[in-house]
């Protein structure tokens, strides 16, 4: 019973535990995530930002002259030393410059969540697959007008990977954590629930007592919680027991004695007639 009460408690312990670790880790996870997102988000709006203030230098859109297309591309070398990835875009979906690919190889782009955000609204962005290079994108774009009145689009990225990786050290260090404070818990709950069920079979083994006529008395834990005071319940009932007891052999002792110094003959019988106490004087 000992060892089935201890691992019921321990085990009960640790799942809540591990439970409350878990939730936490996941949140505490889920809150660092998005806020490097944010973070994300938030420098892809300053490059986009240094982006507008030099934007490329078009005539026409799409450009036709070959020099403006050899600056567009120079233009987007540039921005992307920033470490983003940088795609123009006609309002129609065309793209004019990426880079990172060949835009000749590239689909239409009108599709785009952050390209339809960007032109209703002057700006967008998004998160999602990137299936032009096979990778999850932080993507932010910009609704820009050339000097010929037609809008395009200036739209910057990042790797949803790079944030992983930022968050990776600090996800490190959140499951050490975690993984420590459940070895100095589980720890604890041991020593907790092994102290608990030893208690319980010390009770045990007193009522045990009690029941084969054994009343002394079991020292209290002094810890002041309900097994002490249930310890305490249990001591006063062995003594109010063994004082009964002690009573009724004494009183029976005495009604023995006086009934056997009697000159009378004394018989007691109970009501299945039997012989209970017979005196001397009877008996002679």
């Amino acid at each position: 019973m000992r060892r089935n009460l201890f691992t019921k408690l321990a085990l009960a312990f640790f799942v809540l535990l591990l439970s409350v670790l878990i939730a936490v880790d996941f949140f505490a996870d889920r809150a660092l995530q998005h806020d490097y997102v944010r973070t994300g988000f938030e420098q892809l709006v300053a490059i986009a930002r240094i982006a507008q203030a030099n934007p490329p230098q078009l005539s026409s859109i799409p450009p036709e002259k070959p020099e403006e297309i050899a600056a567009l591309e120079t233009w987007t070398r540039h921005i992307a030393a920033s470490g983003a990835r940088i795609t123009v875009v006609t309002a129609d979906g065309l793209v004019l410059s990426d880079s990172q690919s060949d835009p000749k190889t590239m689909e239409n782009h009108a599709g785009r969540p952050e390209i339809i955000q960007a032109l209703r609204e002057g700006s967008g962005h998004s998160v999602r697959h990137s299936a032009t290079i096979n990778r999850d994108l932080l993507y932010y774009a910009v609704r820009q007008t050339s000097p010929s009145g037609k809008p395009y689009i200036l739209r910057f990225a990042f790797p949803e990977e790079a944030v992983g990786q930022v968050l990776w050290p600090l996800r490190r260090g959140l499951w050490f954590a975690s993984a420590l404070i459940l070895l100095i818990a589980g720890i604890a709950v041991v020593l907790v629930s092994r102290n608990f069920s030893d208690r319980i079979e010390r009770l045990t083994a007193v009522s045990q007592r009690v029941a084969e006529g054994d009343f002394r008395a079991q020292a209290s834990d002094a810890t002041g919680d309900a097994l002490d005071v249930l310890s305490d319940s249990l001591n006063q009932t062995a003594a109010r027991l063994d004082r009964t007891i002690r009573t009724l052999t004494e009183e029976r002792n005495l009604s023995s004695a006086i009934l056997g110094s009697m000159v009378e003959g004394v018989l007691v019988v109970n009501a299945a007639e039997r012989v209970v106490f017979a005196n001397h004087s009877f008996a002679e």
